[in-house]
């Protein structure tokens, strides 16, 4: 009789697994895909100190009905390069830490000025080092002869975010700034560039950082040069680079 009940058991228990078996497990909930966000290159903040600073106003980039996106804002800011002959640039997310922030950073250009913040004709303009003179002028040929030819070079970085920027206290050296160009993205992720450039929440403001080097002498390397120490402002930068003038003659509310 035991053997009986003992037999009965297992069968039943081999029937309630072979049920259990039978039933489909619930489908694994699948993860999400990984943000955009997460493989796009960063601007470690705050930055070096700049050799000179501005803020450019808000009403060059608010449209009337103020639905200015951050995208809107990144494409002015990319026209008036194009319009001022830079053909390369770079985007970065602004990083505090591991902490990515809100808003972007846009690199532009190396580029090689005169003295007085001209560009320097192409090709010369985007040289990484100061180039021999094509300036054949009695007062030009006399400096030549007084020395070598002194670089000036200026890097301009947009950071375009609702936060304080800082600086911090050390300087940046040539290769790092001339990297910023080349080291980061083409374009703006979608999820950022969809964000309102003025909200009722948030709102934006664009300040550009303006990091000038000068070269005294072709072995030299290009050391960042203050304003405090005859540096150009950098409303300066911004027009003789032709920038402010491509800026303005864009501006959303026709100014």
């Amino acid at each position: 009789m035991r053997t009986i009940i003992f037999l009965l058991l297992i069968s039943f228990a081999m029937l309630l697994l072979a049920s259990c078996s039978s039933e489909k497990s619930p489908e694994t909930e699948a993860e999400p895909p990984p943000s955009a966000l997460q493989n796009y290159p960063t601007f470690n903040m705050p930055p070096p100190e700049p050799s000179s600073k501005t803020i450019i106003d808000n009403s060059i980039f608010l449209a009337d009905d103020s639905t200015t996106t951050l995208d809107d804002v990144a494409r002015r800011l990319m026209a008036a390069l194009d319009e001022a002959r830079f053909g390369d640039r770079s985007f970065y997310l602004p990083r505090y830490g591991s902490e990515i922030t809100d808003g972007f950073v846009l690199a532009s250009q190396w580029e090689q000025t005169d003295k007085n913040g001209n560009p320097m004709p192409e090709p010369d303009r985007w040289a990484v080092k100061v180039t021999p003179s094509r300036d054949w002028s009695l007062s030009s040929i006399l400096e030549s002869l007084l020395g070598p030819n002194t670089g000036y070079f200026r890097v301009m970085v947009f950071f375009v975010t609702p936060n304080y920027i800082g600086q911090t206290d050390s300087l940046v050296n040539q290769e790092t700034a001339s990297d910023w160009t080349t080291e980061g993205a083409g374009f703006l992720p979608e999820e950022v560039g969809n964000e309102l450039f003025a909200s009722t929440n948030k709102a934006y403001f664009c300040t550009v950082y303006i990091y000038e080097f000068v070269q005294k002498t072709p072995d030299e390397k290009p050391i960042q040069r203050m304003q405090a120490d005859g540096g150009l402002p950098a409303r300066v930068h911004m027009e003789k680079s032709m920038l402010w003038s491509s800026l303005m003659e864009n501006t959303q509310g026709g100014n």
